[in-house]
């Protein structure tokens, strides 16, 4: 007789907890040794899993680094796609970014340690601007659905110069006070660059 099957939420729990484990040790590792010299043998064996299982999971020690990527920009996007038909363009992306920074509040510690990493490391410096521009598309693509605002040129260069302004607060926020709120950084970022423009 075949055993009952395990409810899927259960399974799906279980893969979901053996992928977080997996990014946590390689990360510690990763910021302690230094990404070049950190092995997928050695995070799995720091994991208590084999590198086989490590390749259930992830294909490279680079994805590692930019798992949650994709699920971000999808919050993002719908961040975007949710603000008002008529609002300018950069007033919607700046609220959406904004938003987002409530998202990404509770993973203080891991997106300091993938700032960490990514700064030592130059192929993922690399990778990192490529995911910069994955962003900016997002964005971009978005804003242009709209059709009281689909110059893509305006909307791309928008979409540009606001990820950057997200960019300088991540960094910022990863290496300051742990209670001050990302949401007050991106506001800071957006408001230098707003007085920079007028100016």
């Amino acid at each position: 007789m075949n055993e009952p099957s395990e409810p899927r939420g259960l399974r799906e729990r279980k893969k979901l907890k053996a992928r977080r484990e997996l990014e946590r040790v390689a990360l510690e590792l990763f910021s302690g040794k230094g990404f070049d010299q950190t092995t997928i043998r050695e995070i799995a064996d720091a994991a208590d899993m084999s590198p086989r299982t490590f390749f259930r999971y992830f294909s490279s020690k680079e994805e590692v680094i930019f798992a949650r990527a994709s699920d971000d920009i999808e919050a993002l996007r719908l961040r975007v796609r949710s603000r008002p038909e008529g609002e300018p363009p950069y007033e919607s992306a700046r609220h959406a970014f904004i938003e987002w920074a409530d998202r990404l509040q509770d993973s203080r510690e891991d997106i300091a340690a993938r700032v960490r990493v990514t700064a030592d490391a130059g192929a993922l410096r690399r990778r990192a601007a490529q995911l910069r521009d994955d962003v900016a598309r997002a964005v971009a693509k978005e804003l242009s659905e709209r059709q009281s605002h689909s110059d893509g040129t305006r909307n791309a260069l928008v979409a540009s110069v606001c990820v950057e302004a997200m960019t300088v607060a991540l960094v910022l926020w990863s290496g300051a006070d742990p209670h001050r709120p990302l949401r007050a950084f991106v506001r800071d970022c957006f408001d230098h660059l707003e007085r920079e423009i007028r100016s």
